[in-house]
């Protein structure tokens, strides 16, 4: 191979070194810290909302009545 490719295989190896090697230190920051935080914190269970709790004595409006008053307007 003539100089100028290896030169420039050279740069590419170190670019893309630094590149990967970025991703891979983001990587494993990214464990460490979901590996040492609280799991309940990481799946969002409290964030959850509780499901709506009804009564059991609640009167429900029949359909036809508010599509009589807008038939009437």
């Amino acid at each position: 191979m003539t100089p100028i490719w290896n030169y420039r295989i050279r740069r590419m190896h170190r670019y893309l070194g630094v590149l990967l090697g970025i991703q891979f230190f983001m990587w494993t920051i990214g464990g460490l810290y979901f590996s040492w935080s609280n799991m309940d914190d990481v799946h969002g269970d409290p964030q959850k909302k509780a499901a709506a709790q009804y009564k059991a004595d609640l009167s429900f409006v029949s359909p036809s009545l508010p599509i009589t008053h807008l038939k009437a307007k």
